[in-house]
């Protein structure tokens, strides 16, 4: 039988009704309230085929689904089925909240900036310090605290290979008097404290051609999928496609050869973190933490 070849639209649309329903019903009892087959509610689920919008709109009433979760999931399911989709505009920048859910539906994520912290590892002080130039005021809210406790409790559980351009360790974000970096920097010696499956890597400014050059990326390798989903952030808008060909498969391989180890990257962020500390004003000083790589 010839394969269905996959459709990044459908894929995430699967990713988004399936975190959608989390835990709330059973696959069959959804299947039930919304007249179809269970074993086509679960296809859909599984990215392996196309719900009908007028579907998907009996998916989100069921599940209760409102406000900017519902108006992105109708949004996805009314794209047309290229190789490659843009997610977001200025006023709507849903491509971070549909990023997340891949976050929390992978195996395995590959995560590289050349200037800022990684999106996925990134703490709500620094993303709302970083959103404040591109994105409006309304995507700096609270929901950035829920979805980074949600996502960060995902990321323990899985392999994380991220990796930094030096230059983000320097570059400032946000006021100068607020420790938003120092903290930020926290909280990835943290993280690869927590978990074992969590690295965050320092890529050199003088490293040799690699395939980060292209610019920030993150994949995500989906539990049972058979291509990486692979996200680029722009701001406020953000592109996905599926990795056919295969081009970011060696993704982890090729950035670990041009940078520093675990151990020397580690030790690269506690001398940051002691350095912002001593810059800090007196009065706004907090304790840099006994870190020891």
């Amino acid at each position: 039988m010839k394969s269905i070849r996959p459709l990044i639209r459908t894929v995430l649309l699967g990713l988004e009704l399936r975190a959608a329903r989390g835990n709330k019903w059973r696959g069959r009892e959804l299947a039930r309230r919304i007249g179809v087959n269970p074993a086509l509610l679960h296809n859909w689920e599984r990215g392996e085929r196309t719900p009908p919008l007028v579907d998907v709109a009996c998916i989100v009433g069921a599940l209760g689904i409102v406000g900017e979760r519902k108006d992105r999931i109708l949004e996805l399911a009314r794209l047309a089925d290229t190789d490659s989709i843009l997610l977001g505009r200025r006023s709507q920048p849903y491509h971070v909240a549909t990023a997340a859910v891949c976050a929390r539906a992978a195996a395995e994520i590959v995560d590289w900036h050349p200037t800022l912290m990684p999106d996925i590892l990134q703490t709500p002080s620094y993303s709302c310090a970083v959103a404040k130039h591109v994105l409006p005021e309304r995507a700096t809210d609270s929901d950035l605290h829920a979805r980074f406790d949600e996502t960060t409790e995902y990321l323990k559980k899985i392999r994380v290979s991220a990796y930094v351009g030096e230059y983000a360790l320097a570059c400032h974000v946000g006021d100068p008097d607020v420790d938003v970096v120092m903290r930020q920097l926290h909280h990835l010696i943290k993280l690869q404290r927590q978990s074992r499956d969590i690295t965050v890597r320092i890529v050199p400014a003088d490293a040799n051609a690699h395939l980060g050059h292209t610019g920030a990326f993150t994949t995500f390798r989906i539990r049972n999928a058979e291509h990486l989903i692979v996200h680029r952030s722009h701001g406020y808008s953000g592109s996905f496609a599926l990795d056919e060909d295969g081009f970011y498969a060696d993704a982890d391989s090729q950035l670990g050869k041009v940078a520093r180890t675990a151990e020397d990257s580690a030790n690269l962020i506690i001398r940051r973190i002691n350095q912002l500390h001593l810059a800090m004003p007196n009065g706004h000083r907090t304790r840099p933490g006994n870190y020891r790589a």
